[in-house]
């Protein structure tokens, strides 16, 4: 018997799940550290608040002051942050492109990842900008990445700017939304429809399984068509109607089957889905999301279950 390849099954009707409309990006907060890294996501997140008139909060993490003993220690934390608050201030004009109306700062001695997520919910955040150094092996062992940690942990989306990716936003270019074999998620399929029609873009929908069926052609026919009908399905597309949209499955490593797929076409954003979180995760370089941030020459857009 015929197995569905989706954690979804298709019920015959093409409609959302999920009803509450994305895209409504009042507050974001962006994670900065004035180097590649951190200016990369500031200008990006800089240039969404722009467009789409949002509050920019950007959040600072410091290093505690090295030997201290407890008892100066109070003494001194609002000395540093206070330090630290005027020398980010100052990063930050030089930085911004724009206007700073509406720039917010938090700075604190939590970690990054923390910081962020504790501002983003705290503000009710639309939307995370971090950027990625790319660590991998050994180093992504060690330190883990503020990228993953916050693309499992967030309740709203995040935007990862990887090493890798363009500068600028690029007003060009596809949209791909990539399922994985674990499973589609149907909020990141939303954003990414969304998206799409805001930016007058074509919206590419792809499916990697993990292997080609060993059966006869029909029934691997039949099985794609499975997978393109709950993607349809997902994005509230009826089967007749003639968009913008694309689909694909394909088959081999999601990531290697994503990246080349944003790469052949030039896409100016991926969507994932963060998956089911896996405990450790974002310390190990073998996640399917992890390694599309590592390499995407264009931002990515983590989007869980979860997300408003």
């Amino acid at each position: 018997m015929s197995q569905s390849i989706f954690t979804i099954e298709p019920t015959g009707q093409s409609k959302p799940v999920v009803s509450v409309p994305p895209l409504s990006i009042h507050k974001i907060v962006v994670g900065y550290v004035n180097d590649d890294c951190g200016n990369r996501a500031l200008r990006w997140a800089e240039e969404i608040a722009a467009s789409v008139g949002a509050q920019l909060i950007v959040t600072h993490s410091v290093p505690p002051p090295p030997g201290v003993v407890d008892v100066y220690y109070e003494e001194l934390k609002e000395d540093v942050l206070q330090e630290a608050h005027t020398k980010v201030a100052r990063e930050i004009r030089e930085h911004l492109r724009h206007s700073e109306k509406g720039v917010t700062q938090v700075v604190s001695f939590e970690g990054p990842a923390k910081l962020m997520l504790q501002t983003a919910t705290r503000t009710n955040a639309d939307l995370v900008v971090v950027g990625s150094h790319g660590r991998k092996g050994i180093e992504q062992f060690l330190f883990g990445s503020v990228s993953e940690s916050l693309a499992f942990r967030c309740t709203c989306p995040v935007l990862v700017c990887g090493p890798a990716c363009e500068a600028t936003m690029r007003r060009e270019g596809a949209v791909l939304f990539a399922s994985t074999p674990s499973g589609l998620n149907v909020r990141a399929a939303e954003y990414a429809k969304a998206i799409a029609e805001r930016l007058g873009s074509d919206l590419i929908a792809m499916h990697t399984a993990a292997d080609r069926p060993p059966a006869e052609a029909s029934d691997r026919l039949w099985k794609e068509d499975l997978a393109k009908e709950t993607m349809r399905m997902a994005l509230a597309e009826p089967t007749e109607a003639s968009s913008k949209i694309r689909y694909g499955v394909q088959y081999g490593d999601p990531a290697a089957e994503t990246l080349a797929m944003a790469d052949r076409e030039g896409v100016a954003l991926i969507v994932l889905g963060s998956g089911e979180r896996v405990a450790g995760a974002d310390h190990f370089t073998w996640h399917p999301v992890g390694q599309i941030l590592r390499s995407a020459h264009c931002p990515v857009l983590i989007v869980s279950d979860l997300s408003k």
